[in-house]
């Protein structure tokens, strides 16, 4: 379908109108100038992506009204432009597609559609260790380990770089992967398939927000998401509330830009701004350089935000000079973002947007500062220091706090290093670390380091030599400028030699410390010191021996390092006296902003750029010389210890189990709060006593040879050994740090590990209770693939970090939530209790369980599955596995498309629901009380199913993707979102008619794929139920019932679906028929008629049904308004039924956009308190103004409110009690439905598929066919072929016709048969074992028929034709 903002596309330079752009500007819209910069990146990817399938106009009516729906939790999609991983994530990305092309191989797929189909860049980064500093040749020594330990992934690294396509790796030795991105692959403004557009990625790092910095929209997500957007599905996200952070004044000149960072991360912490966009703004962002606001945007992790913007202005485009980038490409960038309107002038506050809330910093406060000891938003004024470390020495054990008695803290252990004697105590530094992107892409903090040294040089001063000191440049630029600066040999004076280019101490590669330091330290159970310019600092993440660690600026490492000790307060204390016995100061020493920022005017030049950055992919020896296989499936190696094949897939079949409740699970760990993704899968060095350790020793290796868990990364035997192995995890059970558990069955203490598999060979689930912050910390797959392995089903916590709960879902394991002020402590669960957690059959996003304990004791949580695309991903066990069983299907990209756009319809819906079922049941428009939360969320359950259900009928699918929308959608959304299962052989709900051409040609195509898939020849329906008039119609009786009780008739202007007279008797009218007039060909109502009954029964005791069904014409509208009009004169409610898709969207129109037809605008206003309210299925009539406007706000830029709205509405006029009746009605109708079914199958020796009310079931009934099957009894009903009321043709029964070229036998008249009963969502109204029965006599009939040769009326074969070839609609 074209995109229907294809008229704003225009050049951006005249003279080539070859290069064009989508010109947000001529949308003509003045929202768009108030929008965030960052919201209309969101919104041009909308716009320029539209096609009225995955991406829709409402989609960008959602983002254009960011103001309304920036708190409504609006779900759009966005497509990334591009796709960055690390190694330590990439590897198990690049192992899970090799195990996704085996599987889709297995299942009879094409394995090369498991292929990256947008750009992806992965950095090997991760993989260099600290083993050796303080010496010329440490940066060789290192490099050459880190390829001996890494062999065999870099070769695995480098077979994908061949197999895959779009795939790009930049090898080992060149830098962060970060400061990479910021420095040469970021293209700010994307120039591609004769588009411009902005650049914009994921990446499977956190810190990907560091390219914010640079004007890039980009954010961290879990390695599984980012596998999915690579493998081209949209990311799904709920509009961000947007903060404006205005930064005013000027720092002073000692000022750097770690401390700014520091401290806007502890601000924005205590603002809030966990899953919220930042944008930065104000006169004091062009006070800060590109490399400035990229360490801010880095730490947009560490205090909680999704990104943290800044918009690209002209310092951005002098940053793109001075690191080489084409002089062309910086025309066009600067040219582009002027014309759409994302340029930003930051001193011109007409420029600033509207923001959610606005918070504001003063440059000209901030002051030195570090952040520690566990934690990058706990910052510390440099000033503090001392007080602070020796308060948190006595504290309680904690974030801030070592617990350690009185007498303990001026301890000091006394040892020998290289025969020269020192001692060590509380607060020693025994690390520093000039490492991590953050700081080391920033050359003012970098050379200012250097200057430092320098002048501590000069000073005489040094570092203690048993101080692991290392520098890791985040590219090889940085290395170049210390050089030609000149400052280079002071850094290695002092011990900080370049070690290697990559993320090193900042991950927890920081090597070992030196053995006499070690023994000392555990000898005295000393609370050690790292400093580390890097943005984590996590307890037991940077080294195990390292208790507290503090994050600080590069000078600010090296004073510590000169120093020894964080006990020190330097403006008081001096830093360390020199060789002639002078004591000398830390403001001594420190370089000021000036003496900064002239050094970097000279040397930080773009040549140096574009030297190391040619030649970045072909500069590595070593990697040049690996061999790598060149197959398109990878061939493991069951020796490896590295790379080994996955089990995710083990098992996978085309098939899909129900979901399961679980059942009497063990708590397998109690944690408390910000539980890290260190904490459940480290990534630093393996210890020799683990459980991991003793797997590689089985296998022949030697503890040299262990490497570190990052590395391992692609071992699963390794990753779940090392799940939960950190020696700093706080198990409750145990009351202290250990990564060991309470096997509770025996008692037993044990590693996490070994209880696990103890538990998983007894046939347990386990559970894992948490407190708040779950899964802070980096963005780690395998701190979900790792639990997933161990056998837990469900993480029970009071919040969780957004990445880490993404992945627990993509893996399938339950992120459950504490309803609002509950706690374990409040619940009183001590974790020793055993755990069964209800699973419905059918999933909504947010839906609320039940849980109940072994004790009795019984509490509800919240799933945190918070989209129906999430919702898909559990239903097949992992996001891995659905992009498995997709790919092996040869899902092509449009059918993807389909099925998101159907996923994303019930969403959209229910959050409308449920917002609608708080106001009604707060207006008190319910009979009576007891809707709990848990009968709510049943109740929204059976509408997100009903919308879902609608989706391709009433929602406007064009007649291209129509076509598309094949079996494999149909099968693989209907089953695994809404859990609707089979007994035996029998799918048991009923089918829906329609009358819309457009319906039919979706139809046509999913059931013939249904029959090309399944090998089925022939279909034969018996009969056919009209839901919209069945079901809708009974439902808005009942309701105008409740508001109207004196009326006891309907008037209704005739059309030929008998069940309507079943609605009304069944709601306690009495149908008064209006017979239609033919009027030329048409038949039109009778307008004289409806006049006279109004007359004789008195309009207080009508209500009155307008069917848009009866008036297939081209002038219903103007026949719905006259009788509109005559209903509003005498005040009588007025239901205008739309039963089908086109005509829904007709008459939506006419009462929601006005003056289309005629004079709407009078007919609306006259209605006045009889306002027809658009609810689905069905207009309704007799609800206020301000009820109407509420509802409305509910439902933000939808041509038609959804179909299941008149469900809601009268269910909850029912009450809590008849909805439960109901239910438990339509559960003895099922039962009994189902064995009349299967007694009638084994009568005959058919296969019956009694299928759900729509083809998306007839889909999920057909797969389970086997291909040999000639013949097949089901209810399709009308829906597949066209059916026009006036003069309708239905083939009857024994008919063939044929459908381009399948043959299919004929319908019965649904004139002639009247239908099964509906028995969907709330269809147990009205509805008996009789009409069962009565179903059953006539399905029995229909296939006695269909068995005796001759007895049927032969007709000759009816073949379609159409001009368009691929149009499968029956005329």
């Amino acid at each position: 379908m074209s995109n229907p903002y294809a008229h704003i596309i225009e050049p951006l330079d005249p003279k080539k109108p070859e290069h064009k752009f989508f010109n947000l500007t001529k949308l003509g819209d003045p929202r768009y100038e108030r929008l965030p910069f960052s919201i209309r990146v969101l919104l041009e990817s909308a716009v320029r992506n539209c096609d009225e399938f995955l991406v829709k106009k409402e989609d960008v009516e959602s983002i254009l009204n960011w103001k309304q729906t920036q708190t409504q939790t609006v779900e759009v999609p966005f497509r990334p432009a591009r796709v960055i991983l690390q190694d330590f994530t990439g590897v198990p990305a690049v192992v899970d597609f090799a195990a996704m092309r085996d599987a889709v191989k297995k299942l009879g797929g094409d394995p090369e559609k498991i292929n990256p189909v947008c750009p992806a860049d992965l950095v090997i980064d991760h993989s260099i260790q600290v083993d050796f500093n303080r010496k010329s040749d440490s940066l060789q020594k290192n490099q050459e380990l880190e390829f001996e330990r890494n062999k065999e992934r870099f070769e695995f690294l480098k077979w994908g770089s061949k197999a895959f396509q779009n795939m790009r790796i930049i090898p080992p030795g060149s830098g962060i992967v970060h400061q990479v991105n910021l420095e040469y692959l970021a293209r700010v403004v994307f120039q591609q398939d004769g588009h411009y557009y902005p650049d914009s990625l994921v990446g499977t790092d956190s810190h990907t927000t560091m390219i914010n910095g640079l004007g890039v929209l980009g954010w961290g997500v879990g390695g599984i998401e980012a596998e999915a957007v690579m493998l081209g599905q949209p990311i799904s996200m709920v509009l961000p509330e947007v903060i404006g952070y205005r930064l005013k004044g000027t720092p002073n000149k000692f000022i750097t830009s770690t401390d700014i960072v520091l401290t806007v991360t502890k601000h924005l912490r205590q603002v809030g701004v966990v899953g919220k966009f930042v944008e930065f703004y104000g006169p004091g962002v062009a006070q800060l350089s590109i490399a400035d606001r990229a360490t801010i945007a880095n730490m947009c992790p560490e205090y909680g935000a999704t990104a943290a913007f800044f918009p690209v202005d002209h310092i951005s485009i002098q940053y793109l000079e001075q690191t080489g980038r084409d002089v062309e490409k910086l025309s066009y960038i600067s040219q582009y973002l002027k014309a759409v309107g994302m340029y930003r002038d930051y001193s011109n506050e007409t420029q600033d947007p509207d923001f959610t809330k606005v918070v504001e910093l003063d440059l000209c406060t901030v002051v030195p500062c570090c952040s520690g000891p566990k934690r990058p938003q706990d910052r510390v004024a440099v000033s503090e220091m001392k007080e602070d470390f020796e308060s948190c020495l006595a504290a309680k054990q904690g974030f801030k706090g070592f617990q350690l008695p009185p007498e303990r803290h001026d301890v000091s252990v006394p040892f020998q290093y290289n025969d020269v004697d020192y001692s060590l105590s509380h607060g020693s530094v025994v690390i520093a670390a000039i490492t991590s992107c953050t700081n080391t892409s920033n050359p003012s903090v970098m050379l200012g380091a250097g200057l430092l040294a320098k002048k501590a040089i000069e000073h005489g001063l040094s570092v203690k030599p048993y101080i692991k000191t290392s520098l890791s440049p985040g590219s090889g630029v940085v290395t170049y400028y210390l050089k030609e600066s000149g400052v280079m040999d002071y850094l290695v004076k002092l011990g900080f030699e370049v070690v290697g280019y990559g993320c090193m101490t900042c991950i927890g590669n920081s090597g070992p410390l030196p053995d006499p330091v070690v023994e000392a330290i555990t000898k005295g159970d000393l609370v050690a010191a790292g400093v580390l310019s890097g943005n984590r600092n996590f307890e037991g993440r940077v080294h195990p021996n390292t208790r507290a660690n503090y994050l600080a600026s590069p000078p600010l490492v090296i004073a510590y390092a000169i120093a020894g000790t964080v006990k020190i307060d330097f403006e008081k204390e001096p830093i360390a006296v020199s060789a002639n016995g002078k004591e000398v100061y830390l403001r001594d020493i420190w370089p000021t902003r000036e003496e900064i920022q002239a050094v970097e005017r000279e040397f930080v030049i773009p040549a140096m750029f574009k030297e190391v950055y040619e030649k970045v992919e072909k500069v590595n020896d070593r990697w040049n010389s690996l061999n790598a296989p060149s197959d398109k499936l990878y061939t493991w190696d069951v020796k490896s210890t590295y790379i080994k094949s996955p089990p995710f897939f083990d098992g996978l079949t085309k098939e899909l189990q129900q979901p399961k409740s679980i059942v009497d699970a063990y708590v397998l760990l109690n944690l408390g709060d910000s539980v890290t993704t260190d904490h459940i899968s480290p990534a630093g060095n393996i210890a020799r006593n683990s459980p991991a350790a003793r797997y590689l020793t089985s296998r022949g290796l030697t503890p040299r040879e262990f490497n570190s868990y990052g590395s391992r990364r692609g071992n699963d035997a390794v990753m779940a050994r090392g799940t939960f192995a950190n020696i700093r995890l706080l198990n409750k059970f145990l009351n202290k740090q250990a990564p060991s558990t309470i096997y509770l069955p025996t008692g037993e203490m044990m590693d996490v590990y070994d209880a696990a598999e103890k538990y998983q060979q007894a046939g347990h689930p386990l559970l894992v209770l948490a407190g708040k912050e779950y899964g802070s910390g980096s963005s780690r797959d395998w701190a979900a693939k790792g639990p997933f392995l161990l056998g837990i089903k469900a993480v029970l916590a009071e919040s969780y970090e957004r990445i880490h709960r993404s992945n627990l879902v993509g893996m399938g394991v339950i992120p459950l939530e504490y309803l609002n002020g509950e706690t374990a402590d409040s619940l009183g669960l001590t974790g020793r209790e055993r755990y069964t957690v209800a699973i419905p059959p059918q999933l909504t996003p947010r839906m609320i369980v039940d849980i109940k304990l072994d004790t009795g004791k019984t509490f509800q949580a919240r799933m945190r599955f918070d989209t129906d695309v999430e919702l898909t991903y559990f239903h097949h066990g992992s996001k891995l596995a659905d992009s498995s069983r997709m790919n092996s299907e040869n899902f092509s990209l449009s059918e993807k498309i389909v099925s998101q756009s159907y996923v994303r319809q019930g969403l959209q819906a229910r959050r409308g629901h449920e917002q609608l079922v708080r106001l009604l049941l707060e207006q008190g428009k319910c009979p009576e009380e007891g809707w709990s939360e848990s009968t709510i969320e049943l109740f929204l359950n059976e509408l997100a199913v009903m919308d879902s259900n609608n989706f391709l009928g009433n929602c406007g699918v064009g007649e291209r993707e129509g076509r598309v929308a094949s079996s494999l959608v149909a099968r693989r959304h209907y089953r695994l979102i809404h859990g609707i299962g089979r007994s035996g052989d029998i799918a048991a709900v009923q089918p829906k008619a329609a009358g819309s051409s457009l319906l039919n040609k979706i139809t046509n195509s999913v059931v013939l794929d249904v029959l090309k898939f399944s090998g089925v020849r022939s279909v034969s329906s018996c009969f056919v139920v009209p839901m919209a008039t069945g079901m809708s119609l009974t439902l808005c009786f009942l309701t105008l019932r409740h508001r109207r009780p004196a009326a006891c008739y309907i008037l209704w202007p005739r059309i030929d679906q008998k069940s309507c007279f079943k609605s009304m008797i069944t709601a306690g009218f009495e149908p008064v028929v209006i017979e239609n007039v033919l009027e030329g060909d048409e038949l039109r109502t009778d307008l004289e008629a409806v006049e006279k009954k109004i007359e004789e029964l008195g309009a207080e005791n009508i209500l009155c049904v307008h069917s848009t069904t009866s008036c297939f014409a081209p002038r219903v509208p103007d026949r719905l308004e006259e009788l509109a009009f005559l209903c509003a004169k005498h005040n009588i409610p007025h239901i205008v039924n739309n039963a089908y898709g086109v005509q829904s969207s007709k008459c939506m129109h006419l009462i929601q956009q006005g003056a289309r037809v005629g004079r709407i605008d009078a007919f609306v206003q006259s209605l006045d308190k009889n306002f027809m309210v658009p609810v689905g299925g069905a207009i309704i009539a007799g609800f206020d103004e301000d009820f109407i406007k509420e509802i409305s706000k509910m439902y933000p830029g939808r041509a038609s409110a959804s179909p299941s709205l008149d469900v809601l509405i009268t269910m909850l006029t029912l009450g809590a009690s008849g909805y439960k009746k109901l239910l438990s009605e339509r559960k003895e109708l099922y039962t009994h439905l189902a064995q009349e079914l299967k007694a009638l199958a084994e009568r005959h020796g058919e296969r019956l598929l009694h299928t759900p009310h729509n083809p998306i079931s007839l889909a999920m009934s057909l797969d389970g066919l086997q291909a040999s099957c000639d013949k097949a009894v089901t209810q399709l009903g009308s829906m597949l072929f066209t059916r026009q009321v006036s003069g309708a043709r239905v083939v009857p029964l024994g008919v063939e016709q044929t459908v381009s070229g399948h043959t299919f036998c004929g319908f019965m008249s649904h004139a002639n048969a009247y239908p099964c009963p509906y028995l969907n969502a709330a269809s147990a109204i009205g509805i008996t074992k009789n009409d069962v029965e009565l179903s059953i006599k006539r399905l029995d009939k229909c296939l006695k028929a269909l068995k005796k040769e001759g007895n049927v009326e032969k007709h000759e074969p009816v073949t379609v034709t159409s001009e368009d070839p691929n149009d499968q609609t029956v005329p």
